[in-house]
């Protein structure tokens, strides 16, 4: 709080200094208020002004025109105000009455005090001095006036609460409003209204000061103020050379003109001449990129292979040995300072400088990964989009081992001579080769097979058991099993684990003699039971180190269970009462008894090994009780023999049919089956998935196409019937797209559409309805982001049905492939006409044919849309390959990617947009030029493609799908060229030829809108004749272009097909052929002659081949529906199951 401070005097001049100054700092601060509430006041005003403005263009829609003339009583008020609350404040003068006043009313305590020093102190009043009451007055006023509290006399809280509200609208206006603002200022600008710019140049001359790489083209283009009939000069020198001077090339309709360099070896100078007028002198500056010119890779493997060290000049992929060291030895093109080797998994690898642009750096192989070769050069310049290449880390398998002979369990006499062979192989060499086995459950014995010596990649070895040297008995076993070591893993592998059964001698004479006796050679359920049991302890055993703990005990305890199980019913059986009665009628009966309740012996000590887990010590128990349920089994099937040669076949009575059901007991078991999978959907389901995937790409080519033509309108003259046309193209697309959402329901009901296409497709609709009331307001800048948004839903959704309908990584690379051939030879097309017009034009002495080059701008934009679509085609290609771990898969992300690349490093898509402004502004030779740049950098691309369908390989059902694919592309086009060709000669005008795409059939992507041609007789004469015959002459020619791009299409089909069915291809090939030779006169203009042609030497056989196509397709998915797998390879996963075979028996019926 401030008050006056000064020490008081009776003299009226000092009283009247203390009351002056309290006075005028009152007066200070109601001023400042004054204007801080007037300022407030105004900025309020012209913010609601704004808003009220903006609203009107913004929400409703009032043309810029009104809005504009609307300002005018918003600007009137927004003066009022400030007249009012500012102006008038600031000139008002208050006097020093006004102000002691003012303080008297705040402060009653005064009673007048100050007003009456005020008064008495005026020039005029009585002397102080005369007056001994006056200085009794003034003294006291002026002790009261040091008190008085002057900061809280004004009262500034409404001021500040304006202040602040106005401050809070233009943060509002400024968060809200911006866009909306901008966007009206675009309109107003276009439609005429825009304030002119100040101090125009005559001219602008762009780029001015640039550097370009070495080599590359550069044009210098000139805007000038107004247009003019003069030359525009541009004045040149390369280097230390002459000064050369050379007209600029005019635009159509533009006041701008053009200058090409098309190769820039040497710095360049230049200036722009006009009318006596010269602009600033400008340089090109030249440099070069550091780029990689070649790499070598030095492979150095670990010690324990042996190898040497292993050099692969002129390559970039690596692949070797996980653990290998990969020295990388880049060569420059000489302008690189540093570089590294950078790692897609975040790594960075610095390079090594070696001198004369060499540099060296090492990779050691563990993860798979992808790696760049960065290089900087002096001025921290980066080589651009460098190229991708692979890591392929190779881990060292262990060895691969096959037991050769015998494959299988054998039942041999005692006296026979068994043969076990096995081979082995390793890809950085064997250590061992052994055999171990072990006769009925005893110690294992081993012994090597073949005798090794160096580091042999493969070895072979067999070993010749001689039976009777170890006095066996029917129903002994020998178990066996191989094992190969190499130098790397502890561990050696295993093979698995085989039985070699002792039958009695003359058994087999008997099985011959006696076919189809009970028993029939066959081993009984229990026995056959029991080998399982070992089998799955053995392979449990082998797999124990990858198998997770959780898994593992599960299999333990499936395998407890199985063997429990077993031994149980063995039990159960011999206990029965029956059994009891009746094994009491013969010694041998009582024998086999014997043997099954030993098993159940050997099988509860097996039991005390596997609960535990400790499976090697299993397998000898399991083993000896085998042997035991093998020897009951040789006796049981001795006495069949006996009874049936006493009998004469007919059987053995209760006892053997007792024996007959405890030898055959078998558990009812819930194995793994190789199950037929079936397919997600039907072939007409796929059909209905690929039409919905179909329609989905169209929309996206068509709403990349109103978005260019958004950016355009921008540009346009006369943007207003640009925007109407604009809105209206954008409601048709929209409501189309509503339209595929109601025909997808029932894929949505099938579920067969996931939930996220389907928010994708209705984020897509929102994003286009917005886009058409942006449009409706004016707002292009708002259309275009809103269209963009709307296409990335397009493409997620594109993707997302992809997945769903189950398209091969094959089949979109087959797709991306037809779809960048059918691009490029669609822009080979497009360099022709180009360079017609161009010879047309110098023909005409420079006058260019405007109508042409309109034409073939349509068919740039066209083709620039279709190179956006196939950039993101390639896009979500590599995305999609590069998160799959197959190696295939990932070859094919990393050739996508260096694709892209390529695509950057060429500049394909600036080239393309060069080409289009050249067009729109008549640089035909500019349009020449470049167009010969984009078929170079499309005939690199071309190359990449090539090599991309080949790293994949392609199953016959693949192949048939891609040939059926073409029989019906074919089609379509033959199709919708005698569609075309039978309108005209309905219509009986060639002139108005409907288009395809009127009818159902989707325009060829390069073609334009066809001209008027007057082709029939009797029409007008002179210019109106010749421009009939120029349409229908570019009629004709169109036809004609596409029969050639059926033909390739025939010639690819030739190919696939081969032999007769490619044969049979003949007659339509020389249709087409005549087809492309023939002008718009002759058989294309009689319908009935036309469609007869078409339908003997085109339609019918191509539908014949369809039909056969079709057929054979059916037939393969038939085939996989009814045999599944039993058709096919069998999946990596069947190996697992039929591990886990055995050591689930316990799942089934207890």
């Amino acid at each position: 709080m401030r008050s006056s401070r000064l020490r008081g005097s009776r003299s009226p001049r000092q009283a009247r200094y203390t009351a002056q100054q309290v006075i005028d700092e009152v007066r200070r601060r109601w001023k400042r208020r004054a204007l801080l509430q007037g300022a407030a006041l105004t900025l309020l005003a012209l913010l609601f002004g704004t808003a009220v403005l903006l609203v009107l263009y913004g929400a409703f829609g009032v043309r810029a025109e009104v809005v504009l003339l609307a300002s005018i009583p918003v600007g009137l008020l927004v003066l009022g105000v400030l007249v009012a609350f500012v102006i008038r404040p600031a000139l008002r003068r208050i006097d020093d009455r006004q102000v002691a006043l003012f303080i008297e009313e705040r402060l009653p305590d005064l009673e007048d005090r100050l007003n009456s020093v005020v008064e008495l102190t005026e020039p005029g009043a009585v002397p102080a001095a005369q007056n001994a009451l006056l200085e009794r007055l003034f003294d006291d006023a002026a002790q009261r006036a040091r008190t008085i509290p002057v900061t809280t006399l004004v009262d500034r809280r409404r001021a500040h609460l304006l202040a602040y509200a106005a401050a809070a609208g233009l943060f509002l206006l400024v968060l809200f409003g911006a866009s909306t603002l901008g966007d009206l200022r675009l309109a107003l600008s276009g439609s005429g209204f825009g304030l002119p710019a100040a101090d125009v140049p005559r001219m602008t001359v762009r780029p001015g000061d640039v550097e370009v790489e070495k080599g590359q083209a550069q044009e210098v283009v000139v805007t000038l103020r107004e247009g003019t009939d003069r030359e525009v000069l541009l004045n040149y020198r390369e280097g230390d050379g002459p000064w050369r001077k050379v007209p600029m090339r005019p635009a159509l309709g533009r006041p701008e003109y053009i200058h090409e360099f098309p190769g820039v070896q040497a710095p360049t100078q230049y200036f722009v001449e006009y009318e006596r007028q010269a602009s600033d002198t400008y340089t090109i500056s030249v440099y070069d990129y550091p780029q990689v010119t070649r790499l070598d890779l030095r492979y150095v493997y670990p010690a324990y292979t042996g190898l040497p060290p292993r050099d692969e000049p002129d390559r970039g992929d690596i692949r070797g040995l996980q653990g290998a060291t990969v020295t990388v030895t880049v060569t420059t093109s000489g302008t690189a300072e540093t570089g590294a080797l950078v790692l897609d998994a975040g790594g960075r690898i610095p390079l090594t400088p070696l001198g004369d642009g060499r540099f060296q750096g090492q990779i050691t192989l563990r993860d798979r990964d992808r790696y760049t070769v960065e290089l900087v050069d002096a001025r921290a310049r980066q080589n651009p989009f460098p190229e991708t290449y692979l890591i392929t880390p190779e881990a060292d398998e262990p060895p691969r081992l096959a037991v050769t002979d015998p494959q299988r369990d054998v039942r041999v006499n005692a006296i026979e001579e068994v043969r076990v062979a096995a081979r082995a192989q390793d890809d950085y060499g064997l250590k061992a080769l052994r055999l171990r086995y072990a006769i009925n459950g005893g110690a294992e014995e081993a012994l090597d097979l073949a005798a090794i010596r160096g580091r042999p990649a493969e070895v072979e070895g067999d070993h010749l058991f001689f039976l009777e040297d170890f006095a066996l008995e029917p129903g002994d076993v020998i178990a066996y099993y191989v094992e190969a070591e190499d130098h790397f893993h502890s561990e050696p592998v295993l093979s698995d684990l085989y039985f070699i059964e002792v039958v009695p001698f003359d058994l087999e004479y008997e099985q011959v003699a006696n076919q189809g006796m009970p028993g029939g050679g066959q081993a009984g359920g229990t026995v056959l039971s029991q080998q399982q049991i070992i089998a799955a302890t053995w392979n449990l055993l082998r797999r124990r180190a990858e198998l997770p703990e959780a898994e593992f005990r599960s299999l333990q305890r499936g395998l407890v269970q199985a063997q429990a199980n077993l031994k149980r019913n063995i039990e159960e059986r011999i206990g029965s009462t029956a059994f009891s009665l009746e094994l009491r009628a013969g010694e041998e009966t009582r024998q086999i008894v014997e043997h099954l309740r030993a098993a159940t012996v050997e099988m509860e000590a097996a039991l005390g090994e596997l609960e535990p887990g400790r499976l090697r010590e299993a397998l000898a128990p399991e083993r000896r009780a085998l042997n035991q349920l093998l020897r009951a089994d040789a006796l049981n099937k001795e006495r069949q023999v006996a009874l049936n040669r006493q009998q004469g076949g007919g059987g053995g009575g209760a006892v053997e049919e007792r024996m007959t059901e405890l030898m055959d007991l078998e558990l009812d078991i819930a194995k793994d089956k190789y199950e037929i999978q079936q397919p997600a959907a039907g072939p007409q389901a796929r059909q209905q998935m690929d039409e919905a995937l179909e329609q989905i790409r169209d929309l996206a080519r068509r709403q990349q196409r109103l978005a260019n033509q958004s950016r355009r309108a921008l540009q346009d003259e006369d943007p207003r019937r640009q925007v109407e046309r604009l809105q209206r193209d954008q409601e048709d697309l929209r409501r189309q797209t509503e339209a595929l959402r109601q025909a997808m329901q029932s894929m949505a009901r099938d579920g067969r559409l996931s939930r996220q296409s389907q928010e994708s497709l209705q984020r897509a609709i929102d994003q286009m309805r917005q886009a058409e009331r942006a449009l409706r307001r004016g707002q292009e800048q708002e259309a275009m982001a809103r269209q963009q948004q709307a296409m990335n839903e397009l493409d997620r959704l594109q993707q997302d049905l992809q997945v769903a309908g189950a398209e091969t990584t094959r089949e979109m690379l087959d797709r991306f492939a037809r779809d960048f051939e059918q691009l490029r030879a669609q822009e080979q097309q497009l360099g022709r006409s180009i360079e017609e017009a161009y010879d047309q034009a110098r023909q005409r002495n420079g006058r260019v044919d405007r109508e042409a080059v309109q034409a073939l701008l349509r068919r740039r934009e066209a083709l620039r849309d279709e190179l956006d679509l196939l950039r993101r085609q390639a896009e979500g290609l590599e995305a999609r390959t590069r998160m799959t771990p197959e190696e295939d898969e990932q070859a094919v992300a990393n050739a996508m990617r260096n694709l892209i690349q390529r695509m950057n490093r060429d500049d394909l898509a600036q080239k393309v947009a060069d080409s289009e402004r050249a067009l729109q502004r008549g640089w035909l030779d500019y349009a020449d030029r470049l167009q010969d740049e984009i078929e170079g950098a499309m005939e690199g691309l071309a190359s990449q493609v090539r090599d991309l369908e080949g790293q994949l390989p392609r199953t016959d059902e693949e192949q048939l799908r891609r040939t059926l694919a073409d029989v019906r592309q074919l089609m379509e086009r033959v199709e919708a060229w005698q569609r075309r060709a039978d309108e005209r000669a309905r219509d009986g005008d060639p002139g108005r030829t409907a288009r395809p795409g009127r009818q159902g059939s989707p325009d060829p992507p390069d073609q334009p809108d066809p001209p008027n041609p007057q082709g029939q007789q009797g029409g007008p004469p002179g210019a109106g004749a010749q421009d009939a015959d120029r349409a229908a002459r570019a009629d004709a020619a169109r036809m004609r272009r596409e029969a050639e791009q059926a033909l390739e299409t025939l010639e690819r089909l030739e190919q696939q097909l081969g032999g007769a069915a490619g044969s049979s291809l003949g007659p339509v090939r020389d249709a087409l052929r005549r087809a492309a030779r023939a002008d718009h006169t002759g058989t294309l203009l009689d319908p009935e002659a036309a469609k007869a042609y078409f339908n003997e030497n085109v339609y019918r056989p191509l539908s014949q081949l369809e039909a056969a196509l079709a057929e054979r397709l059916d037939l393969i998915e038939m085939e996989k529906k009814l045999f599944g797998a039993r058709r096919a390879d069998v999946p990596p996963e069947y190996r697992e199951l039929v591990d886990r075979y055995y050591e689930r028996l316990s799942r089934g019926r207890e």
